[in-house]
């Protein structure tokens, strides 16, 4: 099975911490749209197996767009390749642009999952990230959902927030149980050169919660999603019984996946690829049937890191059969050692073959991974 992502890069505004590739020049929505679907023909034998079983279309702002475009996508999609029965497709929406008319047309163009960006449920803090949203309209955009029949709701949050507490993130989840969500993904706050919050740091007219404040949450954040019924998959990423997302899975099980669109990546199992971060270039190429990305070869230790730095990330771990199966008894051996090291600091665990990570040791991922990961 395979996976595509479409990225949408249009933006009404930028938010405070965001570092994806965005735009807000709307002329360019309609060249867009058809690049998307010519680049689709073009990389058409891109991926090997040609059963889809996830189509997401992220951003950016896919709810900024016309739905009509949304719609011409994803029936030459479904033209081109072969939409498994029980597919998931997710559109990722806003909570000021949800509206019922909205929620109808997208439902009908085939979507059956929601993923909507709502970071925070509490007013001061959404103001502070530049988001465009109130707290009202982010508990009305789920119940708008719900409304329509939409019945796998996904949504963001961000903990680590500048001025958060204990108590102001133990009220975001609370608001979250009460809506009755299917899907949670919770990111710590990071700050990227080229954001808002970087040159507030930098100047000084912005302060970032300390690093103990930032486990508590995280541990808070564990702690009540398991005691209600979600199932903690990934790092950053809850569940209830039936709703983990296939798409993001797709990249953490080493599945093919296509990256249409400017700033996009792809990957095949032999290459990686990755599209200009720039929509001009980016529709000149596709234009031209000149070059709008790169590709790199990958190594079989190249192959390894990549299933290192995703296995690890999930409540499945690494499986030491399948890595002497598709690295070699070389390469895994080194790593027995290292994970034998992480089990006895407590980061680690061994399951009948599958080195999973503890939450500690999820708490301690970045520094763990980069120190697993094999250099040439």
């Amino acid at each position: 099975m395979s996976a595509i992502y479409i990225h949408v890069p249009f933006c009404k505004s930028k938010c405070s911490y965001c570092s994806f590739y965005s735009v807000d020049k709307s002329e360019n929505i309609e060249p867009w749209a058809k690049a998307v679907i010519s680049e689709a023909d073009i990389r058409k034998t891109y991926l090997t197996d040609k059963n889809v079983h996830s189509v997401y279309f992220g951003g950016g702002t896919p709810s900024y767009i016309p739905v009509v475009l949304i719609e011409e996508i994803m029936s030459f999609l479904g033209k081109k390749y072969s939409f498994n029965p029980g597919i998931e497709c997710t559109i990722e929406a806003n909570p000021d642009d949800i509206s019922i008319e909205w929620l109808k047309k997208v439902k009908q163009a085939g979507f059956n999952r929601l993923s909507v960006g709502i970071q925070s449920f509490i007013d001061n803090e959404l103001l502070l990230m530049n988001r465009r949203h109130n707290a009202n309209q982010a508990i009305d955009s789920v119940k708008k959902a719900r409304s329509v029949g939409f019945e796998n709701v996904s949504i963001d949050l961000i903990y680590g927030i500048p001025g958060s507490s204990i108590k102001s993130w133990n009220e975001n989840l609370n608001k979250v149980l009460s809506l009755q969500v299917d899907h949670i993904s919770a990111y710590c706050l990071s700050v990227d050169e080229g954001t808002s919050f970087y040159t507030k740091l930098k100047d000084g007219s912005m302060e970032l919660v300390d690093d103990e404040l930032q486990i508590e949450q995280y541990r808070l954040l564990n702690q009540v999603l398991t005691d209600n019924g979600f199932c903690h998959y990934e790092i950053s990423n809850f569940a209830k019984p039936g709703h983990k997302s296939l798409h993001n899975s797709s990249y953490w099980n080493q599945t093919q996946y296509l990256g249409l669109g400017p700033s996009a990546h792809s990957f095949n199992g032999f290459t990686r690829d990755w599209n200009c971060s720039n929509i001009s270039k980016y529709i000149e190429g596709i234009q031209n049937n000149s070059n709008f990305s790169q590709r790199e070869e990958l190594s079989i230790s190249d192959k390894l890191n990549d299933y290192i730095l995703t296995s690890l990330r999930t409540k499945n771990g690494f499986d030491l059969q399948y890595s002497e199966t598709n690295f070699g008894s070389q390469y895994t051996k080194r790593l027995i050692s290292k994970f034998d090291a992480c089990i006895q600091k407590g980061w680690m665990k061994d399951c009948y073959g599958f080195y999973v990570m503890t939450l500690d040791g999820w708490l301690l991922s970045d520094a763990i991974l980069q120190d697993l990961i094999f250099i040439d």
